[in-house]
């Protein structure tokens, strides 16, 4: 079986239809996933203190915790100009 890496999006979206009351199997047909897989990071979510009546912000909160603060795209080595070229930037 190949590996398939799941989007963060995925995973919150899956988290979101637990919380209103989907169950695993519904969970894993939705993301075509198999069952184990929403097991998974529901455990993961639970022992991070996700509960099935939390809400959205209890969601974000441990989402936020579990992937650290947002990085915001670096612009100090991207070119200045459009026509520059990136190898321009390392010498």
């Amino acid at each position: 079986m190949a590996f398939r890496e799941i989007a963060a999006t995925e995973i919150r979206e899956v988290l979101r239809a637990w919380q209103a009351g989907a169950g695993l199997r519904r969970l894993a047909a939705q993301a075509g996933w198999t069952v184990r897989t929403p097991r998974r990071y529901l455990a993961a979510a639970v022992e991070a203190g996700l509960t099935g009546d939390g809400g959205v912000a209890q969601l974000a909160s441990i989402i936020h915790a579990a992937t650290g603060p947002v990085h915001h795209l670096d612009t100090t080595l991207m070119p200045t100009k459009p026509h520059e070229p990136v190898s321009a930037l390392y010498p």
